[in-house]
Formats: C-alpha cells, structure tokens, sequence
C-alpha cells in the first residue's frame, strides 16, 4: 500500500516526467503486476514520460520502451 501512496504522490500534480526509482522493490508479484499495470494505463492516457531505476530485468525488458 505504500508503494501505491507514493506512486499517488507523485502523480498528483500531473507531471510531464516521472521518475521512479525502483518502484516495485519489495512488492509480491500481484503487488509488481498492479504497479506496471496502473503505470501503463497513466503513460496510454497522459503521454506521460516515465523514467525507470530497476534491479529487476525481465521488468524493463517487458515494460520499458528504452534499458540502458
């Protein structure tokens, strides 16, 4: 729930770019699912740019359109 909350916080304001910095660590896979599936519905409905840190691969290879 609190990887919800702050995702909530930072989209309050409607910003233009967001960076997240490992916003699923620590979660359950359930958990990990409903974070990239409500990132993905705000990047489909805003053109929001989102900017990801992760340890977890198979997430950026699956969600991210650009890994470095």
């Amino acid at each position: 729930m609190i990887r919800r909350l702050e995702l909530a916080q930072a989209l309050v304001n409607a910003p233009r770019l967001l960076v997240l910095d490992e916003p699923t660590s620590g979660l359950d896979p359930i958990g990990r699912a409903s974070v990239w599936g409500r990132i993905g519905e705000i990047r489909a409905a805003t053109g929001m740019t989102v900017l990801v840190t992760t340890h977890y691969m198979d997430e950026a290879d699956q969600h991210c359109d650009w890994v470095c």
